[in-house]
């Protein structure tokens, strides 16, 4: 806008000094053309959108790990949310400095023996600190609209050190009364994924732990995600004599294996990333405002492929609707008819972006690794017409 200002200016000026008679009408016609290196990582929209989407209560932390193992095929996230953790667990002692359990004392055994306990053992309780985790997937909507998850997968874990062998948790999920159970016997000391890291190395969820497919239709359907524990020992197990009296650490965890590869479960399913064009959109809306543009095209080269490429891209406005226009393994492009333009240069014209997907079941899977916007350019006619 700036440099079409210039240029009328300039050639008004010319035209006082250079005209023997001020011209009536004058006529100024500017194509301008950009086209700019963008070096911009649209992979790293991905990520931002998933952290975004999975919101939690302030208590609560989820640690979201890109899985950077070059053998996936998709983009994948592992989403780390401890429900349970406790480093320095003891067991209760009377006056004496004994545990005692269901009115028996147990004092301390040089032998290392095994016992049995006489009743079920309470560890640990959502309900006794009102501490269930929490977490919504509600974000969903801002993004995808008619698409679900393919190849989610959700498992809980148990680890520590000697007692999670004698463990047995009952996780419920949201209002359910029917609890998922998981057993200490199975837990493995690899299932633990460090809290610490930064990234996931592995190809799919770690070994051991239980499955909780529960999960995936909630988060498919984009929805708020609670659980609730209860930790005890059962009634009769035998444990080693010696571990009443040790400091055990207890951590119960989820792990879900978030790929992002969908699919459509209706026609003309979706993919809404406006505030990714926000810049675009306001450079559309500048030139609109002239009032006077003749033609205007917008090419944004992909490398090494458009994962949208099956889809339609959608410029829309309130006012006039959807200019769409087809997508190419490389390209976004935006091509506007002459109907278009005559009611852009007559109105307001606000635009936002998606993607479209017409047919039921189309896949949109987003690959691993860098997906690099390489280029964007403009190409535009403006013509403007004054009465001096």
């Amino acid at each position: 806008m700036k440099k079409i200002y210039t240029f009328l200016c300039i050639t008004l000026i010319l035209s006082f000094v250079f005209a023997c008679t001020m011209p009536s009408e004058l006529e100024i016609i500017g194509s301008p053309s950009l086209k700019f290196a963008a070096n911009m990582n649209f992979g790293d929209y991905f990520s931002d959108m998933i952290k975004e989407i999975v919101g939690s209560d302030e208590d609560d932390e989820i640690n979201t790990l890109p899985c950077t193992n070059p053998a996936l095929k998709n983009k994948v996230f592992l989403l780390q949310m401890e429900i349970y953790r406790n480093d320095t667990y003891e067991f209760e002692k009377d006056e004496n400095g004994n545990v005692s359990i269901g009115g028996q004392p147990f004092p301390p055994s040089s032998e290392n023996s095994k016992i049995t306990l006489p009743i079920n053992v309470p560890i640990a309780s959502s309900s006794d600190s009102d501490s269930n985790f929490t977490t919504s997937f509600k974000g969903l909507d801002d993004y995808l609209k008619g698409f679900e998850f393919n190849g989610v997968h959700a498992k809980a874990y148990i680890h520590g050190n000697k007692l999670v062998k004698a463990l047995n948790i009952d996780i419920y999920i949201n209002d359910d009364e029917t609890p998922i159970e998981l057993d200490g016997k199975n837990s493995k000391e690899s299932s633990s994924v460090d809290i610490s890291q930064k990234e996931y190395l592995g190809f799919e969820l770690p070994p051991g732990g239980t499955d909780i497919d529960d999960v995936v239709d909630i988060i498919n359907k984009g929805e708020d995600l609670s659980f609730r524990y209860e930790i005890y020992i059962v009634e009769g197990t035998p444990i080693d004599s010696d571990w009443l009296y040790d400091t055990h650490k207890i951590v119960v965890e989820i792990l879900i294996w978030l790929p992002l590869a969908f699919d459509s479960k209706e026609d003309d399913a979706s993919f809404d990333f406006s505030d990714f064009f926000d810049e675009l959109g306001g450079v559309i809306k500048s030139l609109a405002e002239t009032g006077n543009i003749e033609s205007m095209q917008i090419k944004i080269a992909i490398d090494p492929s458009n994962p949208f490429g099956h889809g339609i891209f959608v410029i829309s406005d309130e006012g006039y609707g959807d200019i769409k226009n087809p997508l190419d393994e490389h390209h976004f492009n935006i091509n506007f008819t002459k109907e278009d333009l005559e009611y852009i240069n007559k109105n307001t014209y606000d635009p936002s972006f998606f993607i479209l997907f017409p047919n039921i079941h189309s896949l949109l899977e987003i690959p691993n690794g860098d997906i690099m916007i390489t280029t964007i350019s403009l190409d535009a006619k403006l013509r403007y017409n004054m009465e001096l």
